[in-house]
C-alpha cells in the first residue's frame, strides 16, 4: 500500500510541476506599449529572442549590433510564477563572444501577462559570472520607472 501511495504522489507532483510550467511559459510574442510606441520581444523555443521596436527589427538569429553581426540568446529559470531571465548579446562574427548581458526578474500575472524588471543598465561587459548575474539581477519590481507589463499576443 505504501509502494502505491508513493507512486501516486510522485504521479501528482509531475502532473502539476508540468501544469505550472506549461502555464508560465516565456516562449510566444509579448508586447509593451510606452509613449505611444508599441515593442515587442518574440522569445522562440531555440533560445533567441527577436526585438521589434520603433519600426526596427532585430532578429535575434542575426542582426547588427554596433556594426557587428550578433543574435541574441535567453536563458529563462522557472520558479512558479517566478522567472530569472538572462539575455546575452553573441558576437556572430567572433567566435560567439558575449558582448552584453542584461539580468531580469520576471513574475507571471497570469498565462498572457508579466511584469519584468530588466537592468540593461550596467557597466559590465562579456561573459559574467553566476554570482554577477544575481547582483545584477534586480530584486523586486518596486521601482515603477524600472517595471513594465508586457502581454502575450495571442493570434485569433
Amino acid at each position: 500500500m505504501k509502494k502505491h501511495l508513493k507512486t501516486a504522489l510522485v504521479i501528482v507532483f509531475v502532473a502539476i510541476s508540468s501544469w505550472v510550467s506549461a502555464q508560465y511559459n516565456i516562449v510566444g510574442e509579448w508586447f509593451i506599449v510606452e509613449d505611444n510606441d508599441t515593442s515587442s520581444f518574440v522569445f522562440d523555443t531555440d533560445g533567441y529572442v527577436t526585438m521589434k521596436t520603433e519600426g526596427e527589427v532585430l532578429n535575434g538569429h542575426d542582426y547588427d549590433y554596433s556594426g557587428e553581426r550578433a543574435a541574441a540568446k535567453y536563458i529563462a529559470k522557472y520558479n512558479g510564477k517566478i522567472c530569472k531571465l538572462d539575455l546575452y548579446i553573441l558576437l556572430l562574427d567572433n567566435d560567439s563572444t558575449i558582448a552584453l548581458v542584461a539580468p531580469a526578474l520576471i513574475e507571471f500575472i497570469d498565462a498572457n501577462t508579466i511584469k519584468i524588471n530588466w537592468n540593461m543598465e550596467h557597466e559590465e561587459i562579456g561573459e559574467l559570472s553566476s554570482e554577477m548575474l544575481e547582483q545584477l539581477r534586480p530584486k523586486d519590481f518596486s521601482d515603477p520607472e524600472e517595471t513594465a507589463i508586457l502581454k502575450r499576443f495571442i493570434k485569433k
